[in-house]
C-alpha cells in the first residue's frame, strides 16, 4: 500500500510540473484543435465523465465509456492547483448550486463555481476535485447505476470521489 501511495504522489507531482505552463485562456470558441479533449474516468469503476443526452446536458454523470465527444474534456490551468474543466464543445463543468446538486454543463463565465482545486486523492490513486466556491465539497458519484449523477458532496476519501484526469 505504501508503494501505491508513493507512486501516486510522484505521478501527481510530475503531472503538476508539466502543467504549469500558463493560465487558462478565456477563449471558449469551439475550435476543435484547441478543445479536443480526453476522457476523465472514475477510479471507482472506470466509467467516464459524460454530459447527459449526448452532450445536450445539462447535468454531468458517469456513463460507460463510448468515445463520443460528450465524454471528452480539457483542463484549463489558472495557477496553483486551480483548473477549469471544459467539455469538448467549450462549455464548463459547473458546480455553483452546492452540496447534493448535480454538476452541470454551463457557459464558461469564470465564476468560482467553474473553478476546481485538483489535488492528489490521498487514499486511492488519482485526483480529488474540490470546488473553489465550496472548498469542503468534492466531486462525488451518487449511486452506482449506469447513469449515476456526479454531484458535490463532502469529501470522505472513497473511491467514488477519486478521478483519473488526462494529465
Amino acid at each position: 500500500m505504501r508503494w501505491t501511495k508513493l507512486v501516486a504522489i510522484l505521478a501527481a507531482l510530475f503531472s503538476i510540473a508539466l502543467l504549469h505552463s500558463g493560465p487558462a485562456s478565456a477563449d471558449t470558441s469551439a475550435d476543435a484543435s484547441v478543445l479536443a479533449g480526453q476522457e476523465i474516468h472514475s477510479v471507482l469503476d472506470g466509467r467516464c465523465l459524460d454530459v447527459y443526452d449526448g452532450g445536450r446536458g445539462p447535468w454531468v454523470q458517469v456513463w460507460p465509456c463510448n468515445g463520443w465527444a460528450n465524454q471528452l474534456f480539457q483542463l484549463g490551468y489558472y495557477g496553483g492547483d486551480i483548473y477549469q474543466i471544459r467539455t469538448a464543445d467549450g462549455w464548463c463543468v459547473d458546480g455553483r448550486w452546492g452540496k447534493g446538486a448535480s454538476l452541470e454543463r454551463a457557459w464558461c463565465d469564470g465564476s468560482a463555481g467553474q473553478k476546481w482545486r485538483v489535488v492528489p486523492h490521498g487514499v486511492y490513486p488519482g485526483w480529488a476535485i474540490y470546488s473553489v466556491q465550496y472548498p469542503h465539497l468534492v466531486w462525488d458519484i451518487s449511486g452506482f447505476g449506469a447513469s449515476s449523477k456526479v454531484q458535490l458532496w463532502e469529501g470522505n476519501g472513497g473511491a467514488h470521489q477519486a478521478w483519473v484526469l488526462p494529465f
